[in-house]
């Protein structure tokens, strides 16, 4: 294995094991050096890839988008309507996938950095849904009563609504059956 193949896997253990340890203790009682005895990895090693656990938490949420924009590949869509219900659908089924201590940390994490990474523009799903919200504008689905990036924020907010309710209710509410509803509502709430 190269040194290059070491790193990436270093990195990626914290990251899961962070992760892990999140899902079983909740954020705010993992320490560094539990992610790292847990990993096995000494905490200058931590220190080399990450500055601290919510810098972990913004790697693997950026990995959502990485999945996302992988299995976009795999698939043609046909109408913007079904990319739309892909997008927000898979997003919520990672969220549920690594479970609501996971999504509370990210949200959690949020509140205490300054670049709020889930509100970035350029990032992937963000942008994604803007052009997608383009190209049902493009086919006159959606009206030019609102501008798209409004419009995408809109859907975004009530994919985050759902994860956020989830998160309040301890995990114990069905993300995906609110979730899906209520970005339903807002795509049919778009349309003209």
């Amino acid at each position: 294995m190269t040194r290059q193949e070491q790193a990436l896997r270093s990195r990626q253990k914290i990251i899961d094991t962070a992760m892990l340890l999140i899902e079983e203790k909740g954020y705010s009682s993992v320490t560094i050096k539990d992610i790292c005895e847990k990993a096995e990895l000494s905490i200058g090693a931590f220190y080399h890839y990450f500055s601290n656990i919510a810098e972990v938490l913004f790697s693997f949420y950026n990995q959502y988008d990485s999945i996302l924009e992988e299995g976009l590949k795999e698939r043609g869509f046909e109408r913007w309507q079904d990319e739309a219900d892909y997008l927000c659908r898979t997003y919520l089924e990672l969220m549920v996938k690594n479970g609501w201590q996971v999504s509370a940390a990210v949200i959690s994490s949020q509140f205490r950095i300054e670049d709020k990474y889930l509100y970035r523009e350029e990032r992937f799903l963000n942008r994604r849904l803007t052009e997608v919200i383009e190209r049902g504008k493009a086919c006159g689905d959606i009206g030019d009563d609102e501008e798209t990036e409004e419009l995408c924020w809109w859907l975004l907010r009530s994919v985050r609504g759902a994860i956020f309710d989830w998160v309040m209710h301890d995990g114990k509410t069905d993300l995906m059956a609110t979730g899906v509803h209520d970005y339903s509502m807002v795509i049919g709430g778009m349309m003209k």
